[in-house]
């Protein structure tokens, strides 16, 4: 786990450490103080500058945008730097230091591309595309037509820093890219949204889990707002429709209703809870990312929630990064660990205000979170 993080020249961030980290952890502050940079800060450090880690990233923040059958990435749109404006010499540095572990750092920048190209790392452009339309030959660079690369260096411990380079094209070229990969094979890290998970996440998540040890994660969540689930199936995954929005491929049986109701059937809540389950269980041994983690549930449940992740992050070793806005998100951890204080295994949470203008956050330990509730004090 992370007890400490620097953040430099990233996103919305021009530089910020998070210090006294714990192994759940709730980011607080303003509007556009840098939350959810943090969070895909943290996501991209964990992973250690993956291509799946760094296409999704690109792809929520529309900078990979759908065209036809392929996606168009234009270097331009990239808020990735602080203070836009994207080029060579754009640079971000991320580093982290775990427990009794090395640091490790990621630097993520943009250089000219070194021609002949010589990567091995995947293109985050179809490369028979660029050759088609005449924009990439790989040998030669063509006068007058910059092009830059995406570098990804990472550096454990004292190491020399591995590098993987990625293409781009400028700003006005379209370069064809395929569907960001959702790869969880393996993967220890889960990055819930604003938006929650996808039908598609969701299914496959469960149909992962279930007949599993931690599938009575999923009942334990769902019964937070509806005490008479009794379980869960899949009806697969084949027939989901590509809808953000859409609720689909879960029924659930409930005591008292028929037997097979679709999950969508019950609301906002159960489909937030069901997803923050999945991803638990998924992020077992790594790291879990909620951003506005109250977000479809109401205040008397959170409660109930805090002690589901709380639990879970204990016993699967995970180290929890959220984001909230709400008073009630916070008061009701306040709660949670003001009853578990006098527990022989106290809860190991922090609370990370991050402040405009300021280079560090400002940590609040257990005691100082029940404390500040008591004391009618605001933390955000």
């Amino acid at each position: 786990m992370f007890d400490h993080i620097d953040i430099s020249h990233f996103r919305a961030i021009k530089n910020l450490g998070l210090s006294e980290l714990k192994q759940v952890n709730l980011l607080v502050g303003t509007n556009n103080s840098g939350k959810t940079s943090v969070l895909e800060a943290i996501e991209l450090l964990a992973t250690e500058g993956r291509y799946e880690t760094l296409s999704q990233a690109l792809y929520r923040r529309n900078e990979i945008l759908p065209q036809g059958r392929g996606f168009n990435v234009r270097p331009s749109n990239f808020s990735m730097f602080h203070g836009y404006g994207p080029g060579p010499g754009s640079q971000a540095t991320l580093t982290g230091r775990r427990s009794h572990q090395s640091a490790l750092g990621v630097v993520v920048s943009i250089q000219d591309t070194q021609w002949p190209f010589q990567g091995s790392q995947p293109s985050l452009f179809d490369a028979a595309e660029r050759q088609d339309k005449g924009l990439f030959d790989g040998t030669r660079r063509p006068d007058g037509e910059p092009r830059w690369d995406l570098v990804v260096q990472v550096r454990r411990g004292q190491s020399d820093p591995q590098e993987t380079r990625h293409p781009l094209v400028p700003s006005s070229f379209k370069g064809r890219v395929p569907f960001p990969k959702e790869d969880d094979e393996g993967a220890t890290l889960v990055f819930v949204t604003t938006s929650a998970l996808s039908s598609h996440q969701i299914v496959r998540m469960f149909e992962k889990v279930v007949l599993t040890e931690v599938e009575s994660l999923m009942l334990d969540a769902l019964r937070i707002i509806e005490p008479g689930v009794v379980r869960l199936a899949s009806i697969g995954s084949d027939n989901l429709r590509y809808d953000p929005g859409y609720r689909g491929g879960i029924v659930v049986n409930i005591k008292g209703l028929p037997p097979r109701l679709p999950i969508s059937s019950m609301g906002e809540g159960i489909w937030r809870l069901l997803g923050l389950a999945l991803a638990l269980a998924h992020a077992r041994g790594g790291v879990l990312l909620i951003d506005e983690i109250d977000t479809g549930l109401h205040y008397s449940v959170m409660e109930a929630m805090w002690k589901l992740i709380i639990e879970t992050a204990r016993r699967l070793n995970i180290q929890v990064f959220a984001t909230t806005h709400s008073s009630d998100c916070w008061l009701s951890l306040a709660h949670v660990l003001e009853a578990q204080s006098v527990a022989q295994d106290k809860p190991s949470v922090s609370i990370q205000r991050i402040e405009r203008g300021r280079d560090r956050t400002v940590a609040f330990c257990e005691e100082e979170i029940v404390l500040a509730a008591a004391r009618h004090l605001e933390v955000r």
